[in-house]
């Protein structure tokens, strides 16, 4: 670009550009492996998937891995296209390195509904996984860079940008009320950390990032009053898989910077 024109704005400048049957978005700061994109050229080239989802770890920004990361030791694996995939993939969304598409449509739904926002990969991810076969490709992780929060030029804010998600999920076609409540819920239980952490700011933050999520315009009426209701569960839950997959105190040791 010859100005800074925002991420977002990018992502969609880039979108609409592209001619290819398939495209794959990968962060100026993060690592891709050849084994992974010879995946992705093989599934190009077939044809027949609308969307792939690779898991990753997290890497300093000198490349030494942080021992934590998404789906390392989950197997590969392939979805029908519909609400079980959505809401398999969706919330994985919130990263963008790695996710290859199907172009088709993608840049005409975008404008459509005016999808321009941070997490606007949430929305393509979704969108893909209704329409059409998807993947999840665990074999070669992409190693997403980590620098401390004074090094980026963005915060999660207030909500921990969850309103931000949510808004995509909104403006999905042919997702009913219960099934974006469903959305909703499982991206807070997988991104419980957007909320957690708060707490290291106080109770006054923590209760305050809690409303902005409940009275958010883009939260729907089922979460905002089955959300709150089952926080302590979610948490208790949380802290017993986390126990159980041994987790636990490399999670509470975690840095989270807002």
């Amino acid at each position: 670009q010859t100005e800074n024109i925002g991420s977002d704005r990018n992502v969609l400048f880039l979108l609409g550009a592209a001619s290819s049957d398939y495209i794959l978005y990968v962060a100026d700061d993060d690592f891709v492996e050849e084994g992974f994109l010879l995946e992705v050229v093989d599934l190009a080239r077939e044809g027949k998937v609308t969307l792939g989802v690779p898991s990753n770890e997290a890497v300093s920004i000198d490349g030494q891995p942080l021992g934590y990361g998404r789906d390392k030791n989950m197997p590969s694996r392939h979805f029908e296209p519909g609400l079980k995939a959505c809401l398999f993939f969706a919330w994985r969304g919130h990263q963008m390195s790695g996710l290859l598409f199907r172009r088709e449509g993608l840049a005409e739904l975008c404008l459509k509904y005016d999808i321009e926002n941070m997490y606007l990969f949430v929305y393509l991810v979704g969108v893909s996984a209704l329409a059409g076969p998807s993947v999840h490709l665990t074999q070669f992780p992409v190693r997403v860079s980590t620098p401390t929060q004074e090094a980026k030029g963005w915060s999660y804010g207030d909500d921990g940008m969850i309103g931000e998600v949510f808004v995509n999920y909104e403006r999905m076609e042919n997702i009913g009320f219960f099934s974006r409540f469903l959305l909703e819920m499982k991206f807070l239980w997988e991104q419980y950390w957007r909320y957690a952490m708060y707490v290291k700011k106080g109770l006054p933050a923590f209760f305050r990032c809690l409303w902005k999520i409940i009275s958010g315009p883009h939260t729907s009426l089922l979460t905002r009053v089955i959300f709150p209701l089952s926080l302590p569960f979610l948490v208790i839950a949380k802290i017993i898989q986390l126990a159980v997959q041994g987790q636990l105190g490399s999670t509470l040791k975690r840095k989270v910077d807002i």
